[in-house]
């Protein structure tokens, strides 16, 4: 019998990981993306944006040790009739936006006044009042975050201070943004080693519902494709293997089938007779009278003509025989014997 499966493992493995390559994923592999706060891709609008880090005027004493990469952007509107907005803009390609920073509570002055808005349309205000009298900080605090947007090039824009509201101060360390690999801009990300290396983790999901935890940066795409596909190809050989040794033991069992005689060989019990001739009765009977008439020498003609018969071949033995049989009917001293 034939079996229908191919012989070849190789085949079936080959087969199996084309059938996964070729199938299409019904959702997009996700990553967020950190960016920090001194990226390049950030436009701030305004002179008076200072680097936290290095500012000598500014009055929040933040621990550099508690912020992303240790840099943070400090800005205050004092709202006196003189000064203006202070803006902050970021473009970027996905389908949510956060912000983070520093909520500080000062007792000269803790409250800040935040515009934001995406694609020019006002999404969210990020007010903060004073709680206590004493100094305290708050690090890695959510500021703003849209999460109810497609999968497009938008743009965010951050407006410090509105005025006869009071002064308010922004402390922004870095920007977070979740996009699919497939449209993800390395342009987006900062080349130096500050930005690029975060500390953040992001996750990267894919179809089929593994999960792979990569660094966020410049690499993290790579590194989540790679950490993927490796993950997907693992299954695909699994897979392969196991189904490779399941038709190996079906095959071994058709082949096994196959090799048993379907009927069973009878053995004769004994060599054949050696001389068909006598195994006849009459054969028998004919030579059973002719001894028995050469013992009495009563033999007449008849019976001379029935030795004459056993002479001759094999072939008139029978004839010979039934004619000795009938001649010497007509003799008294004979008897036949059937």
């Amino acid at each position: 019998m034939r079996s229908v499966w191919p012989a070849s493992p190789v085949y079936l493995f080959v087969t199996t990981a084309l059938i996964f390559l070729h199938v299409p994923p019904t959702i997009g592999t996700l990553i967020n993306v950190v960016v920090d706060d001194q990226d390049p891709s950030i436009l701030y609008a305004s002179a008076e944006w200072n680097m936290g880090q290095s500012c000598i005027t500014c009055d929040a004493d933040i621990d550099p040790k508690q912020v992303l990469g240790g840099t943070w952007h400090d800005v205050t509107f004092r709202d006196n009739g003189q000064d203006t907005q202070q803006s902050m803009t970021f473009n970027f390609t996905g389908s949510a936006i956060y912000v983070y920073g520093m909520q500080v509570q000062l007792f000269t002055r803790a409250s800040a006044n935040v515009q934001f808005s995406i694609d020019g349309e006002l999404a969210d205000t990020y007010a903060f009042r004073t709680e206590s009298l004493n100094d305290t900080y708050k690090y890695n605090q959510l500021l703003f975050s849209k999460t109810d947007f497609g999968e497009a090039h938008h743009t965010l824009m951050l407006v410090n201070g509105r005025s006869g509201e009071g002064d308010s101060l922004v402390l922004l360390d870095y920007l977070m943004y979740t996009t699919d690999t497939s449209s993800f801009d390395t342009t987006a990300v900062n080349s130096s080693p500050a930005a690029s290396v975060p500390t953040e983790t992001v996750t990267a999901t894919a179809s089929s519902g593994a999960s792979c935890n990569v660094a966020s940066g410049l690499n993290g795409v790579a590194r989540a494709a790679v950490v993927c596909l490796a993950a997907v190809l693992g299954v695909v050989l699994v897979a392969g293997v196991v189904m490779a040794w399941k038709i190996r033991q079906q095959q071994r069992s058709i082949i096994m089938l196959s090799a048993r005689p379907a009927v069973e060989s009878v053995q004769a019990q004994g060599p054949p007779p050696s001389n068909p001739f006598f195994t006849h009765p009459a054969a028998y009977n004919a030579m059973h009278v002719s001894t028995q008439g050469a013992a009495t020498g009563s033999i007449g003609s008849g019976g001379s003509r029935m030795m004459q018969g056993m002479r001759s071949d094999n072939s008139s033995n029978v004839a010979a025989a039934g004619s000795s049989i009938a001649s010497n009917a007509r003799f008294p001293g004979y008897k036949t014997m059937y």
